[in-house]
């Protein structure tokens, strides 16, 4: 894996590239080179993006979804005489039905939510790219990279390969940042890693309101077992 350094823009190609060519290229060969290659052609748009990744979260949902009903752990969860339907069958067709199109759906939302919280970083930083080139670049390893960890989920000896693949993953996210908005490394990885950041802030918010209502209820059962230790036995 090389990471080659970026082509002026005159030297690149206007031609448009197919699905299939893109993602291949995004997890075959990362380097600034082809993801701003990506974005100098015809058909960089948000709803490409979108169409993508969620034609990818949904072939990597079937996948997911079929892993577990050939592996007996929806007839083993007893899921299906909870909800008093057909033994064998009903399950996977409902999850297949609801599950995969609601996964999909979620899938376009974490992109729009991701790339927009990296964008409004990297421009904050001095970034040059547009929302819809980082949204493009961002897809075009997202949707393939979905499909091929489904794919390793469902074999037990390659499915710890994906662990590996996740940290990839975190690579290819700060490359097209980098490629997008043509900044340094640094710049990238920190645009990249905004969004961990919320969340981790997020989460931390809610573990403080948590606590500061628990506090109350934590308090007098510390001091009921405090006064049921001193207070001395008849």
């Amino acid at each position: 894996m090389t990471i080659e350094s970026a082509q002026p823009p005159e030297a690149m190609a206007t031609s448009s590239q197919s699905w299939n060519e893109v993602w291949l290229k995004a997890l075959t060969k990362p380097s600034e080179a082809t993801y701003q290659d990506f974005i100098s052609r015809p058909g960089v748009s948000v709803g490409r993006a979108c169409t993508w990744v969620f034609l990818g979260t949904f072939i990597a949902s079937i996948f997911s979804f079929l892993g577990v009903y050939l592996s007996g752990s929806l007839s083993n969860l007893g899921a299906e005489q909870n909800l008093n339907i057909a033994p064998g069958v009903g399950l996977p067709l409902l999850l297949f039905v609801c599950g995969v199109p609601i996964s999909a759906a979620f899938g376009i939302i974490g992109l729009l939510i991701s790339a927009g919280i990296s964008h409004l970083v990297a421009r904050a930083l001095g970034g040059t790219g547009t929302f819809p080139e980082l949204s493009y670049a961002l897809s075009a390893y997202l949707a393939p990279l979905g499909i091929v960890t489904s794919l390793l989920g469902m074999v037990p000896y390659l499915s710890c390969l994906n662990a590996p693949l996740g940290i990839y993953g975190l690579f290819l996210n700060v490359l097209a940042v980098k490629s997008v908005h043509r900044f340094g490394w640094g710049k990238a990885a920190a645009s990249s890693l905004a969004l961990l950041a919320v969340i981790l802030v997020f989460v931390a918010c809610i573990m403080i309101v948590f606590l500061a209502l628990l506090g109350p209820v934590i308090g007098g059962v510390y001091s009921n077992i405090l006064q049921g230790l001193i207070t001395p036995m008849p």
